[in-house]
């Protein structure tokens, strides 16, 4: 996944350069591989596929909202709590889809 030219890997790395923490790069294969898995009906692997990449934005996102809660003022800290917890809502669709992603048929 690219947004403006930025992998997740080089996101997590400017993390890492931003707060010393490292996020645990466990990605299975490119986006690009996608369209060969799908031809070859190799729906499990493509799950595992996207499942990598939603637990490593995930990873990205939690390391990123820490450490913006330890530099923010009160009210933006209070702002961003209650968006956090819409946001949070998001790890109920991070489950439904490792457990629906794909049905064979």
């Amino acid at each position: 996944m690219q947004f403006k030219g930025n992998k997740l890997e080089n996101c997590a790395e400017m993390i890492k350069g931003l707060t010393g923490k490292s996020i645990p790069l466990k990605r299975i294969g490119h986006g690009s591989d996608i369209l060969s898995l799908y031809q070859k009906k190799d729906y499990s692997e493509i799950k595992r596929h996207l499942e990598s990449d939603l637990l490593l934005t995930r990873a990205i996102d939690l390391t990123f909202r820490r450490y913006f809660e330890t530099l923010a003022p009160m009210e933006l800290v209070s702002a961003y709590t209650a968006l956090q917890k819409v946001l949070n809502s998001l790890k109920d669709v991070e489950g439904d889809l490792s457990n629906n992603c794909f049905v064979k048929g």
